[in-house]
């Protein structure tokens, strides 16, 4: 099986996380790695799913792909996933989040990277 991957530092607990390609199902995993081991992250129906940045409360960003070839962004918290759709964007791509839940990423319009960047508020749960 050939797997690539590409990993991006998490925050002061010496993690990591990552996307795993060419699993037995064909699908993208994306994962996270702490001081208990290895957790893979998927959302529900997506055929590839990315995470790309977490803060130190364990939130985790990142970005999937539905079965309709779109590309949404995600925050996880705990075992609550939300969908991150920028406005009238084609694609969304959460990459960071910061200790106050302050998400940012990128969108795409018709194929192309957006100019601007995703911001959300923190949650209020």
């Amino acid at each position: 099986m050939n797997r690539s991957g590409t990993h991006h530092e998490l925050d002061s607990r010496d993690g990591f996380h990552a996307l795993e390609r060419g699993g037995p199902d064909s699908r993208g995993h994306g994962f996270v790695r702490d001081a208990r081991g290895f957790a893979k992250i998927n959302v529900a129906g997506a055929s590839v799913t990315a995470a790309f940045g977490s803060n130190s409360g364990g939130q985790i960003v990142g970005a999937y792909l539905d079965a309709r070839k779109r590309v949404h962004g995600f925050r996880r918290e705990g075992r609550r996933l939300r969908t991150i759709d920028f406005p009238g964007a084609k694609g969304t791509f959460a990459s960071g989040i910061n200790d106050r839940g302050r998400v940012v990423g990128s969108y795409t319009e018709d194929g192309a990277p957006g100019a601007s960047m995703v911001v959300t508020e923190p949650s209020r749960s």
